[in-house]
């Protein structure tokens, strides 16, 4: 009677990288054919790459090599869920992957200021307009630095001072799509404001009597002892 050789079945695994990645970044995607009784599978079939069930431009049937295929694209967007289907060969069945949902990274710049002797405060601004359904919710706090490596300076009235990203806490991302998205921070300058002062005069004696020495006294409130009367 007739023998029958079956094909042996196969599994595909996809992997994309970056992920996430910079809007309009260029995305590689890879997808590694492995079959059950031969581990490599290479020369026979390709492998189509699918972004939400559709094929993506310029990565349609490409070969295997040592059981691998790829292709890059900048064809992909937040929350993208990206696919591989092996063809399969005379020997080897199809297979299609595991799914890959692609996130894409959001920046946002914090700055801040503050008023000599008082408290910091901090503000955070998106990079770009918002994508719909994510928020940028705070408050937001850092570490103000004067280089890199100096930590929590003596903050002085007119000195540029930085933001140290990595320290900040209490941003986030929020709505319904937020999930697609990973927040990067970005430090700025932070600015540290003169603070305001008030000098009241006084003068005594007063009246004083003709020739008679006057003493002016100049009192400043929220000086530290700086600066000078005139």
């Amino acid at each position: 009677g007739a023998f029958t050789v079956n094909k042996a079945p196969t599994s595909t695994g996809l992997s994309s990288s970056p992920n996430p990645s910079a809007p309009g970044q260029a995305v590689t995607l890879t997808a590694t054919v492995i079959g059950t009784t031969v581990v490599t599978i290479d020369g026979g079939g390709t492998v189509a790459f699918n972004d939400n069930n559709n094929p993506i431009a310029g990565c349609g049937a490409k070969p295997l090599m040592g059981g691998d295929a790829s292709c890059s694209t900048t064809a992909v967007a937040a929350g993208d869920h990206l696919t591989a289907v092996y063809s399969g060969d005379t020997d080897f069945a199809t297979s299609t992957s595991n799914t890959v949902t692609q996130k894409l990274l959001l920046a946002a710049t914090v700055t801040g200021s503050q008023t000599y002797g008082g408290s910091p405060t901090f503000a955070a601004t998106p990079a770009g307009p918002l994508p719909q359904g994510v928020t940028l919710d705070g408050p937001v706090a850092c570490t103000v630095v004067n280089t890199n490596t100096t930590i929590s300076p003596t903050l002085t009235a007119g000195g540029t001072y930085n933001i140290l990203a990595t320290s900040c806490t209490g941003l986030s991302l929020g709505g319904t799509n937020a999930a697609n998205y990973t927040l990067v921070i970005t430090g700025s300058t932070f600015t540290v404001n003169q603070a305001s002062t008030m000098t009241t005069l006084s003068s005594s004696p007063n009246p004083s009597a003709p020739g008679q020495q006057v003493t002016l006294t100049a009192t400043v409130s929220g000086s530290d002892g700086g600066g000078t009367v005139a």
